[in-house]
């Protein structure tokens, strides 16, 4: 896959252009969404990859189009249709198991105002704008270089049109993306002890949503979780929105004894949120739900037991709770194409593998798994994790695009065709 880059379009990067001044960097932003180049109308097709044997690479060079003069751009490069009311009775038209008749390579993903080394990039949209959750974040140069210049342990930036593109709107003072879920001094935190890991962005109401975060204690380098919770987000109704997090408290479910629901994504279907997690020293994923006007109201959770949903908070659960079984990250998915629940990961073998499971509910009964891709790791004896689905590009679900992190902390992206 392509090799880091900087900006394109001959633009400065805002740090060096403006120093200082957060009020220039987001008029810079703005600035840069209006004069780039229709992605809709220059871009070829994501939907419409070279074909090939069940997955099998199909290798591209440069995309055409990008970089190219092109007429004033409309400003719904950051736009994508809304989430549709999956109806259960639509036509279907994959046919199970789930396969794929080709696989195209895309590139290195970037945000086009910000320079920076991170992974995750989990999905979540609130009305038509698609918000990408990342982890540990490190500020850097136009090389890329290794040279600290600061971090945040978790981030958000903007999905574009273009699967390589992201747009990054929370800046701080030097153009750099600022925490997004935040440490909270009230309760002992600080920035340089304290992290934040959160997944997916799910919408409530307009303008609304809220994310799941784990609260990590590393004062050494050792991770120490300590409970998983939950932060309400909020968008501002400028172009581009700007988003910002309250943590509702400290942590909901304790690290020690209970599943970190959340920590392996949500997905919000029907009248439901149903939140994923892993749990202490168990390879088991467990799961709970509550009705998504609920959302906010611990009291009103629901948890799996294996048989059914319960009110009674799970401690210490096992394989009989579970859900999955060996999950390193990954995101669940409703897809329009084969009418089912879609769930896209990467195990915790190490294998470099994109794999997918299929169920009816959110709860199962899931699949065995399906290898979608095999990748090849950029570092020798490492290998790729968090597999995400990216189903806002193609909304038929006939074709879906795929990011991943490449260790160490390059995300890439695959288009897939499915059969």
């Amino acid at each position: 896959m392509s090799g880091s880059r900087a900006m394109e379009h001959g633009h400065e990067h805002p740090t060096t252009s403006i120093k200082g001044a957060r009020k220039g960097v987001t008029e810079w932003i703005q600035q840069r969404l209006l004069n780039a180049p229709s992605l809709k109308e220059n871009a070829p097709s994501l939907s419409t990859p070279t074909s090939g044997e069940t997955g099998q690479l199909t290798s591209h060079g440069p995309r055409p189009g990008y970089g190219q003069t092109s007429p004033p751009f409309i400003a719904d490069r950051l736009c994508f249709s809304a989430t549709p009311t999956h109806d259960h009775h639509h036509h279907k038209r994959g046919q199970l198991p789930i396969s794929t008749c080709a696989v195209e390579e895309l590139g290195d993903v970037h945000s086009e105002n910000t320079f920076v080394k991170r992974d995750l990039g989990f999905q979540g949209s609130i009305g038509q704008y698609v918000f990408l959750s990342y982890g540990d974040t490190m500020y850097s140069n136009s090389s890329y270089s290794d040279e600290f210049r600061g971090m945040t342990s978790d981030s958000v930036a903007l999905a574009t049109h273009d699967p390589l593109e992201v747009i990054d709107v929370n800046l701080n003072d030097q153009g750099y993306p600022q925490q997004f879920c935040p440490i909270m001094a009230e309760y002992g935190e600080e920035s340089s002890t304290y992290a934040l890991g959160i997944t997916n962005v799910i919408e409530t109401y307009p303008g609304q949503g809220i994310v799941y975060f784990l609260l990590n204690h590393r004062p050494d380098g050792t991770n120490n979780l300590v409970g998983a919770g939950i932060a309400s987000v909020n968008i501002t109704d400028t172009y581009p929105p700007i988003p910002t997090a309250r943590r509702l408290g400290q942590y909901w479910w304790d690290g020690e004894t209970e599943p970190w629901y959340g920590d392996v994504g949500a997905i919000r279907f029907g009248d439901y949120i149903h939140a994923y997690g892993h749990a202490k020293e168990t390879p088991y994923v467990y799961l709970a739900r509550v009705p998504w006007q609920n959302v906010t109201d611990l009291s009103c959770y629901e948890y799996w037991n294996g048989d059914d949903w319960q009110t009674e908070r799970l401690h210490n659960p096992g394989e009989k709770e579970g859900v999955f079984w060996q999950i390193n990250q990954g995101q669940v998915i409703y897809s329009e194409y084969y009418g089912c629940f879609v769930f896209v990961y990467c195990d915790a073998w190490g294998n470099s593998k994109v794999l997918a499971k299929t169920a009816p509910a959110p709860e199962g009964p899931w699949s065995d798994p399906v290898t979608l891709y095999q990748a090849t790791p950029i570092t020798s004896g490492s290998f790729i994790y968090a597999a995400v689905p990216h189903p806002y590009y193609d909304p038929t679900g006939k074709s879906l695009v795929v990011t991943f992190t490449n260790h160490p902390n390059v995300i890439q992206a695959i288009n897939l065709t499915f059969s």
